[in-house]
């Protein structure tokens, strides 16, 4: 079993909006929200809503056009397609083709990332692999050079405060019963010692 794996979730946020949106680029930043088709063929909840109508009060799952409207009357509503002959059934070939792209997408990053669909708008990434190539080769000092801003005025410092650090800890195991050449280390290693003075 391998040591650790790193596995990262992609969620589409508003998926169904965005894409009537990319549809309707005249809708874009402003207040839109998908709906389901009712039995009777009218519009029913709100599936998917973009952040413009959220700041209106609109969330996912509130019902019939009027209430959405009476909350925000500039609201855009797209109504899921119907299947041909079925006025009852959405049909969701639109979202489910917008899907696939972003599939193929997250699959064409790298041939060591495993890709898993979850649903229409969620996705598992195992970068378990891409990770440990990323990491085979990186000393260190390199990680810490990504994590650490090179204009950093404490880069330097903490460098060299891990390099003592290392040194301590390597002096304490390789000395035998706790006896150190060094008075200061034998002290912390036997449990005499229990201040460190700010390393410098």
């Amino acid at each position: 079993m391998d040591e650790f794996r790193v596995v990262a979730l992609i969620d589409m946020d508003s998926f169904y909006a965005q894409v009537e949106e990319r549809e309707r680029p005249e809708c874009r930043g402003k207040p839109l929200a998908v709906v389901q088709i009712t039995a009777n063929g009218q519009s029913g909840q709100a599936i998917a809503v973009n952040y413009a109508a959220r700041a209106f009060g609109v969330q996912r799952g509130m019902g019939t056009a009027e209430v959405m409207r009476r909350i925000c009357p500039i609201i855009h509503l797209c109504r899921v397609p119907p299947i041909d002959g079925l006025q009852e059934k959405g049909d969701l070939g639109k979202y489910r083709s917008a899907s696939e792209e972003v599939f193929e997408v997250l699959a064409g990053f790298s041939q060591n990332i495993i890709v898993e669909k979850a649903s229409i708008d969620e996705a598992y990434l195992d970068l378990t692999e891409s990770c440990k190539n990323e990491l085979a080769n990186e000393t260190s000092e390199d990680f810490v050079r990504k994590m650490v801003s090179e204009t950093d005025k404490l880069y330097n410092k903490f460098l060299n405060s891990c390099d003592k650090l290392f040194y301590i800890y390597k002096h304490l195991i390789t000395c035998g019963n706790f006896r150190s050449g060094s008075v200061t280390y034998e002290q912390v290693a036997t449990g005499k010692k229990h201040e460190f003075r700010a390393l410098e």
